[in-house]
């Protein structure tokens, strides 16, 4: 389930080891409205040594993208929905992601 708060946390929501390590931000946002450059840089890129996979639902606007483009230790994986819309496909695809990561042996 994802959690909501007042706290604008400047670490990833997860980091996990598949072999390496890498840390996960999950979003929400609603699908009519389009981040700009400023709101992803401040909400979307957290601090992190590892590779960032920013997953869920959110539309980057053409700067925004640009920035994202740019990121090398960047993966961004859009869904198309909001959490709310569909809680069980939603944690279905990211269940599915996160096993295409890990290695045979520990999917």
């Amino acid at each position: 389930m994802l959690r909501y708060g007042p706290e604008r946390s400047t670490k990833p929501d997860y980091h996990f080891f598949t072999g390496k390590w890498l840390a996960l931000e999950l979003k929400d946002r609603k699908t009519t409205s389009v981040q700009r450059s400023v709101e992803f840089r401040r909400k979307f890129l957290k601090k992190t040594p590892y590779p960032l996979i920013i997953f869920g639902s959110y539309k980057l606007n053409e700067a925004a993208m640009g920035i994202a483009k740019r990121r090398k230790k960047l993966t961004l994986v859009q869904i198309g929905f909001k959490y709310a819309d569909d809680p069980k496909r939603w944690e279905s695809l990211l269940l599915q992601y996160v096993q295409r990561l890990l290695p045979e042996n520990l999917a």
